[in-house]
């Protein structure tokens, strides 16, 4: 990792404590004003509408980023995200048009919980909203403008907690949430606005778009069934084991989630950095990856040692009893790493009929092996069914990005990381099932002393260089 990209690091990480702290502000309020089942049937209603959303995007997202570094002046550069811009509002706004016709009817046949307030339009608003930020978002993460990128998702993060904890005083329950989410992403979504008039000209041609099709349109059935692949867990738990077993999965979800943002901050550093590589031509990582490999596998410990803390501290009582969930997510989360580099790999050999298919057949996989069970082991069997998919489809995704072509890593490195992850896993299972998650300082011990000895041993290892990564970690 050179200067730049251990800088570019920080911001996101840093970014991503602020967007940690936002669950870890509000778990206390919404546990406790907010029954598992109202919770639920949000997080339920919620996954509908980006869904939704998802397939109105069309893909495009994922065309403008690798389009992006196809654009040789920054004329063609503003000229593709304007336009791609402009062409999902329109479509957006019909696809708003429709649903504010038949609200009424979709929010009764969606509807799981007791609740007459109609509040569907409001969440697909504030999704679409989110959506059409991430283009602009994408540009400044590809432009290596982490400092602006950060600034804005902070200041979103930052009005939301304030206006959840307003209407949570309020007395407006459930709603806060919606309301929250809707005013903060309106709000994200003007600043962009203000931003892009100050330094981008808005224009508009079709030709950027066709080309952003051409490369997103097979991707279409990725979206489609990779966020019915992400939603699918908590829609069958919702429609079998009910709303209630949903606000508590969601619960555990969004702790192991941390992982997730992690890797994702990351990748805005590695993924941009390695479609620049793979664009010069450049086949050989050496240790490239090893680093963030080790920064994502440190929190993933982290969280499957520590969640008890979290859930003792901050949660109602009401919400406990998901330790082992919060393992098996976790172990989701921090192996979609590799789902990521195979996925760069394939975009950028346009081999966008083979990740449609791939998907697809996952998709299916996830949707029968969840039912079965989720039939049998409730909530803790959708978390196993989506574990085992999507550890079996990258490992394939793996074979055919290498088939096509190889990238040269250091393999020993990231089995190590990936062995000690496994093995912590073991070890805080065996923990969980033996002591009852009742807290006891001589365990509590050893899990400290279990994440200073990796990380002691990554140095040995020269997995990792934390002297010249603090250094300019800290380095303002």
């Amino acid at each position: 990792m050179d200067e730049i990209e251990v800088k570019s690091s920080r911001d996101y990480i840093f970014l991503n404590f602020f967007t940690i702290l936002v669950p870890v502000i509000l778990y206390p309020f919404i546990t406790n004003i907010i029954t598992p089942g109202e919770y639920g049937n949000y997080i339920f209603l919620q996954s509908i509408a980006m869904f939704t959303i998802a397939i109105c995007n069309f893909g495009c997202l994922v065309g403008f980023k690798r389009n992006y570094f196809e654009c040789k002046s920054n004329k063609e550069k503003h000229l593709l995200l304007t336009s791609i811009q402009l062409f999902i509002v329109g479509i957006f706004l019909v696809v708003i048009f429709i649903n504010y016709i038949y609200e009424d009817q979709i929010f009764k046949f969606l509807n799981k919980s007791s609740s007459s307030q109609n509040f569907w339009l409001l969440i697909l608003m504030g999704v679409s909203l989110d959506s059409i930020s991430k283009y602009y978002l994408t540009f400044l993460v590809n432009e290596q403008n982490s400092k602006l990128y950060c600034f804005l998702l902070l200041l979103k993060n930052f009005f939301y907690i304030i206006f959840v904890l307003l209407f949570f005083f309020l007395d407006y329950k459930i709603l806060s949430l919606i309301y929250s989410l809707l005013i903060s992403n309106l709000i994200l979504f003007l600043l962009i606005l203000i931003y892009q008039l100050k330094k981008i000209q808005f224009a508009f041609s079709f030709n950027p778009i066709i080309k952003t099709i051409k490369i997103s349109y097979p991707l279409i059935f990725r979206i489609l069934f990779g966020q019915l692949n992400a939603k699918l867990d908590k829609i069958l738990i919702t429609l079998i084991a009910g709303v209630a077993s949903t606000g508590v999965y969601a619960i555990a979800q969004s702790i192991s989630y941390f992982i997730f943002q992690v890797i994702t901050s990351l990748d805005k550093v590695f993924i941009t950095s390695l479609n620049k590589k793979l664009f010069s031509g450049v086949r050989d990582l050496k240790e490239y990856l090893t680093p963030f490999l080790f920064i994502s596998s440190v929190a993933a410990i982290s969280i499957i040692m520590f969640n008890d803390i979290i859930y003792f501290l901050l949660i109602d009582e009401k919400y406990h009893g998901a330790g082992n969930l919060v393992i098996i997510l976790s172990l989701y989360y921090f192996f979609l790493f590799f789902n990521k580099i195979t996925g760069t790999q394939l975009i950028y050999l346009k081999k966008m009929w083979l990740i449609g298919n791939l998907f697809f057949l996952s998709v299916i996989s996830n949707f029968f092996m969840n039912i079965l069970f989720i039939k049998h082991f409730g909530m803790m069997g959708a978390a196993m069914a989506t574990l085992i998919t999507s550890i079996i489809f990258t490992l394939i995704q793996k074979y055919f990005a290498d088939k096509n072509m190889e990238l040269k890593m250091n393999n020993k490195s990231l089995y190590f990381i990936c062995i000690f992850v496994l093995l912590v896993s073991i070890f805080q299972l065996f923990i969980n099932y033996n002591f009852n998650n009742v807290f006891n300082l001589s365990i509590f011990l050893i899990k400290i002393f279990i994440l200073i000895f990796f990380v002691s041993l990554a140095q040995i290892l020269k997995l990792f260089e934390i002297k010249k990564f603090y250094k300019n970690f800290v380095k303002f």
